[in-house]
């Protein structure tokens, strides 16, 4: 199983959106991300995104670039500090691979609970519109790669 988490693209100041959704450059770097990322092997079973405009405006540009806006959904519990281990669980229990598209500290703390097993350690620096894959195999959790707009 591969899982793949995406920081949300850079999104507007409160000031100048309340709902905070994506900058013209912000979807830009989405994008490039994505369509890098839908030329690589990977056989998405959903992308899941949290209830903030700026994850769901990032999961849907991911689902355009992959083809796979069907399998796109929004699921409460995944903003900045919710508790982890709920979602942890919930991976736990799938067997397909998956796009969790949300924001930090919450990626943070979810990628050191699955690589080490401490939510508090710091593993992964997470980008905005980056991409970090990780796989699961006989029930332990690897770093494969971290792909981000910049190095594109």
């Amino acid at each position: 199983m591969y899982l793949y988490l995406v920081q949300h693209a850079q999104a507007k100041g409160k000031e100048e959106d309340p709902q905070r959704g994506l900058t013209y450059e912000g979807r830009k770097a989405i994008e490039k991300t994505s369509h890098h990322f839908a030329n690589l092997p990977s056989d998405i079973g959903e992308i899941i995104h949290s209830t903030k405009l700026r994850a769901k405006e990032t999961a849907e540009i991911l689902a355009h670039a992959l083809g796979i806006g069907e399998r796109i959904s929004e699921k409460e519990g995944l903003e900045p500090l919710q508790p982890v281990l709920p979602m942890k669980t919930e991976i736990d229990n799938k067997g397909g691979n998956i796009v969790l598209v949300g924001h930090l500290p919450y990626l943070d703390r979810l990628s050191s609970l699955l690589l080490c097993g401490n939510e508090n350690e710091h593993i992964i620096s997470f980008r905005n519109a980056g991409i970090v894959c990780m796989r699961r195999e006989d029930g332990h959790w690897s770093l494969e790669w971290i792909l981000q707009p910049d190095i594109i």
